[in-house]
């Protein structure tokens, strides 16, 4: 079926697909089973894509390497490589069978944040599988990008959608996300979303400790837009996979991340020490025992909340922040979801009741702003609303980073626990 559906398919310039071509793939869908532990299985292979959505994909994959070209026949199957259906169909079910694959997706840091690594061309967060890279021959071999000469047409770099980097930059530092099942060539799937939601959560940490901070908000260099994808093989090994453009916001907020020890207010006899420490602080989050997913959403939204040049959304990201930390559905219907979060960020922060007291009254004046944005269309922010915007991202931060401090207190204790009951032996 899937071969005779193959004929049919057409290409643009034998790079593209033509999409209104592909709509007979759709068929496919309609005999798979819709329950079941069929179903199952394509599900935790695919995420919510669809099975023509991962033929599509696969077609897209082995174009994309190819030159754009005037043809007078635009049929997939007048391709070299194409000519038999059967055996590129064969070539796609057996690809489809050997999922959940292994990938590493690399996102390009500001050069500002090299300090991170020290002498060290790689960190490994924690026992995590996130890691820092400093390009380095190693890196370039391990990880190897396509050769210049295949995207060389000037047309191809016209209408490509995420042309590759021929090299890995000079000096440059980069965060490196590993994730299992499938990546199209644009990057929408679960997989690809995991390995996003994996990089924004290590830059929200970042911001909540004082690691890192906002710079400038500038446009964002080509570099700081792509998503660079390797696939691991049977041997294994890691190949080029793909390269997809991510959203402008995660972009703008990637761009504005430099370390904070870089600040001309920070002083210069703490900076030796202060990363270190920020980051140990972060890797105990990856190392605990403990549920942290709900900490690891909470700095995804931490982040995006800089990632945005609309104050409104902004504004709404920072405070769903607080909503995961302190939010809880059982309590929040009886005393309110605002109430339940002002008590409960004043009396994590606070010192004294008069702190406790302003604490919650500016939260509450926090919330109300909050409320107008998402049900009464407010569309712009007062001045003394952009202050409660700012004292909210401070918040925000605050919050994850008592989080943090409570996981690393418990891994100490877990530690000094560990070391007693050896002694003891």
């Amino acid at each position: 079926m899937l071969a005779e559906e193959l004929r049919g398919v057409g290409t643009k310039g034998g790079k593209y697909l033509d999409y209104s071509t592909t709509q007979g793939l759709g068929a496919i869908d309609r005999v798979l089973p819709t329950s079941g532990p069929a179903r199952e299985l394509i599900v935790s292979a695919l995420g919510d894509l669809t099975c023509s959505d991962f033929i599509v994909g696969e077609i897209e994959l082995k174009l994309q390497l190819r030159e754009f070209q005037q043809r007078s026949d635009p049929r997939l199957i007048a391709l070299e490589g194409f000519e038999d259906p059967e055996t590129i169909a064969r070539e796609i079910i057996d690809s489809f069978e050997s999922l959940p694959w292994n990938y590493r997706t690399t996102f390009a840091l500001p050069s500002a944040m090299s300090n991170l690594l020290g002498l060290f061309d790689e960190y490994r967060v924690g026992r995590s599988n996130l890691r820092l890279l400093r390009s380095s021959m190693q890196m370039a071999t391990e990880f190897p990008l396509p050769p210049k000469s295949q995207y060389q047409s000037l047309l191809a770099v016209m209408l490509e959608s995420a042309i590759p980097p021929w090299e890995w930059e000079a000096d440059g530092i980069y965060i490196q996300t590993q994730s299992e099942g499938y990546i199209g060539q644009y990057g929408n799937s679960l997989a690809a979303h995991a390995a996003q939601s994996q990089a924004k959560s290590f830059l929200g940490l970042g911001l909540a400790v004082n690691l890192l901070s906002a710079g400038v908000s500038t446009h964002p260099s080509t570099k700081w837009k792509l998503a660079v994808v390797h696939r691991q093989t049977p041997e294994p090994r890691w190949v080029y996979h793909t390269s997809y453009r991510l959203d402008d916001g995660i972009a703008q907020g990637v761009s504005r991340m430099q370390l904070r020890e870089n600040d001309s207010d920070f002083p210069p006899q703490a900076r030796s020490f202060w990363s270190s420490s920020r980051m140990r602080r972060i890797a105990a989050a990856y190392d605990s025992t403990l549920d942290t997913s709900q900490l690891m959403s909470a700095a995804q939204w931490h982040f995006d909340s800089y990632s945005r040049q609309n104050e409104l959304l902004a504004f709404v990201q920072a405070m769903v922040v607080l909503e995961i930390v302190f939010g809880d559905k059982k309590v929040s219907h009886l005393l309110g979801i605002n109430e339940l979060i002002a008590s409960r960020y004043a009396y994590l922060v606070s010192k004294t009741p008069k702190e406790r007291t302003a604490s919650m009254a500016e939260l509450r004046r926090i919330y109300e702003v909050r409320s107008n944005i998402v049900h009464s269309g407010k569309s712009r922010l007062s001045r003394e609303e952009k202050m409660l915007f700012f004292r909210l991202q401070h918040m925000a931060g605050t919050a994850i980073s008592k989080e943090l401090e409570l996981i690393e207190a418990t891994a100490t204790d877990e530690t000094t626990t560990a070391v007693l009951r050896a002694l003891e032996r």
